[in-house]
């Protein structure tokens, strides 16, 4: 495993956190490493936009004229 240190929280950060913590029954070190772990475990805003550019280069390129172009009678 890594150590992680995170230098200049403030007290009333560490505070919040520790309570959050004791409430659950667990230690500020095992509330903080659930946050991350359930951090990492997310796709962040620029992971899922990539995704979907992705995708979208894989979609076949469709001619918006020719569907604006009909031979019917007008409907559906």
């Amino acid at each position: 495993m890594v150590n992680i240190t995170i230098r200049d929280v403030p007290p009333e950060v560490r505070d919040v956190l520790a309570a959050r913590a004791k409430r659950r029954g667990q230690s500020s070190q095992e509330f903080l490493k659930a946050a991350l772990l359930d951090i990492a475990a997310k796709r962040d805003k620029e992971e899922v936009l990539a995704s979907i550019d992705a995708r979208r280069a894989r979609l076949p390129k469709i001619d918006v004229m020719s569907l604006l172009v009909r031979d019917d009678d007008g409907r559906y």
